[in-house]
This record gives structure tokens, sequence and C-alpha cells, in this order.
């Protein structure tokens, strides 16, 4: 069965929310009994404390008021995070349904993957993982461009390249830098490749230079030669400006539109 990468991190995400609610309740526990109630008379307020039907006035106890409006708040919390586990659970039933209907479509067209075991990839529950990590033919050309290094051991030539690496790697997203890709006997080196959990591939290319005019002529042929290789954008084809990875959340947009669909 192939990892499922997104069911994994909403796993994640529902193991720190379920965390977070036991402390949450933890401390609601240690709240004081009953419930805080502000009424006004002439011009100022007035704090009540309100317990099993009975009300007292509490205005000179700032400590009570102080803690029962915490408590407000972490019913308020408490609320919010219920809702978020339920969301969560309800995602992973969904996915777990999508992933279960593809696999059985895969299991009668495979052949991408068992090429791939056949590079020496072992077993098919690694097998993403260990396909980004197998030796592979890169861009040698410009060494000394290479700079930056990821936390997962990839150097980058650019800071945007780096932020791209870093990203795909905090959501354990396979991709090859700069890995060879022949089009019609031509060479090219897309910036990354990944690996999506249904065995095909997408091609990932940072328009770092857009608006020169001499970048933008390559770029252009660059891209027709992939479309002739069945690389399309908005299907298997990802390319990215400046603006695109100023934000976490414009790079996770991208992901679930490309990677996850």
């Amino acid at each position: 069965m192939l990892v499922n990468y997104l069911e994994i991190h909403l796993k994640h995400l529902l193991k720190k929310e379920a965390i977070y609610l036991r402390r949450l309740e933890e401390r609601y526990n240690k709240m004081p009994q009953g419930k805080l109630a502000v009424r006004k008379k002439n011009s100022y307020l007035c704090y009540y404390l309100v317990n099993n039907g009975n009300e007292r006035g509490i205005g000179r106890n700032k400590e009570l008021i102080n803690a029962l409006c915490e408590k407000i708040s972490l019913e308020s919390e408490i609320a919010i995070v219920n809702y978020n586990l339920a969301t969560l659970k309800k995602a992973l039933l969904t996915i777990g349904c999508f992933f279960k209907k593809l696999e059985e479509k895969n299991s009668t067209s495979n052949s991408r993957i068992t090429s791939l075991i056949a590079e020496g990839l072992l077993s098919e529950p690694n097998l993403m993982f260990r396909w980004s990590k197998v030796s592979f033919e890169s861009n040698s050309g410009w060494s000394d461009d290479l700079k930056y290094k990821t936390p997962g051991g990839t150097i980058v030539r650019t800071k945007s390249e780096y932020f791209i690496a870093i990203f795909l790697e905090k959501y354990h997203i396979p991709y090859r830098y700069e890995a060879k890709l022949a089009i019609n006997g031509e060479i090219f080196y897309p910036d990354f490749t990944l690996y999506k959990p249904d065995g095909t591939f997408i091609v990932w290319g940072h328009l770092g230079l857009y608006g020169d005019p001499n970048y933008d002529q390559r770029t252009l042929k660059k891209l027709i030669s992939y479309r002739a290789a069945g690389y399309v954008e908005h299907t298997n084809l990802i390319c990215t400006y400046e603006g695109d990875i100023a934000a976490e959340e414009r790079l996770l947009e991208i992901l679930n539109r490309y990677y996850y669909c």
C-alpha cells in the first residue's frame, strides 16, 4: 500500500489537537464553580457569581472575576478544538475512502511502481521516500552556484529554491532536485520533480527571474518542450513566481491543488 502522506499529516494534526484539548480541559477543571454574570446598574458594571441557582456579588473579588472570565474563554476554546477534531476525523475518513479507491484502480496498472522497484527500491510501503534518496543523474553544471543546504541534505542554488525545498521536506513530500529529464533528445533539469501517492510525477519550475526578456524566452521554450512530454500546467506542471513563495499558505494551496488531487 502506498504511503499516504496527507493522511499522516492529518493524523499528526489530530494528535496535536487532542493533546491541546486535554490541557485545556485540565485548566478548565481547576476553574471555580459557577458562571460570571455582569449587569449594568446606573453607570456601573456589577459582577455576580451564579452557582446552582444562587447569585452573589463579587465586585470586590478581582481574582475570582478574572478566573471566571478565563473560564468563559476556555469554554470557547474547547468548543473550537472539538470542532477541529470532528473536522479532522471527517477528513481522515474521506481521504481513507479516496485512497482505497485509488489503490483498487492502481492494482491493475502499476507499471510505474514495478519499474521503480526494479531500480532497487525494495518494499512498496517506503517506495516514495526511497525514490527521493536513491542516486539519480542531476545537473552537474555550475556547481559553484550550489550554496544553500536544506535540513534534509539537499543543496540548492537560490534562496527561493531553498524555501520551496524545506517546505516540501516539512510536509514529507518526496522530491528530487534538478533531476535529469530527457525530451526528444534534449536534456532538461527541472528545479523539482515530485513523486505523487498515485505513482505519477509532477515537474515544478520556479521562475525566479521572470520579467527578464532572455530568461522569459528560455522559459517559454522549456515549457513548450515540457508540454510535448506531457507535462502541462494546472495538471502535472507547477510554475511558481517569487510572489507565490512569500507565504507558506500560498504553497499549501498549490500543494493541495496539484499534489493531493
